[in-house]
C-alpha cells in the first residue's frame, strides 16, 4: 500500500493537479473493480491492489469515473455507440 500511496503522491506532484486522494476540492477520479475477475478472485484487503497492479489487466476494471463523471459503466464507454457510428460512417466513405 505504501508503494501505491507514493505513486499517487508522485502523480499528483507531476501533474500539479488535485488528484490522488478522496477529499473536498479534489478531482473525483475513481474506478470500480470486478471482484469476480480472474486476477482478483478470492483476494482481500491489500492483496486486491497488489493483484491489480502486478497481475491484473483491464478486465478487472468495471467502471471508471473521471473528474466526477462516469465514463465507463459496466465495461462500456459512455461514447462507445457514438464512436462506433462515426467509425462506420468513415469506413463507408472510404469504401468508395
Amino acid at each position: 500500500m505504501a508503494l501505491w500511496r507514493a505513486a499517487l503522491a508522485g502523480g499528483r506532484q507531476a501533474l500539479a493537479q488535485p488528484v490522488g486522494r478522496l477529499a473536498v476540492g479534489e478531482r473525483a477520479d475513481m474506478l470500480v473493480l470486478d471482484p469476480d475477475s480472474p486476477a482478483l478472485y478470492g483476494r482481500k484487503g491489500d492483496d486486491i491492489l497488489d493483484s491489480l497492479v502486478f497481475a491484473g489487466d483491464s478486465s478487472a476494471i468495471r467502471d471508471v469515473m473521471i473528474a466526477g463523471r462516469w465514463v465507463v459503466c459496466e465495461r462500456h464507454h459512455v461514447a462507445e455507440a457514438r464512436v462506433l457510428e462515426h467509425y462506420r460512417q468513415t469506413m463507408d466513405r472510404l469504401a468508395i
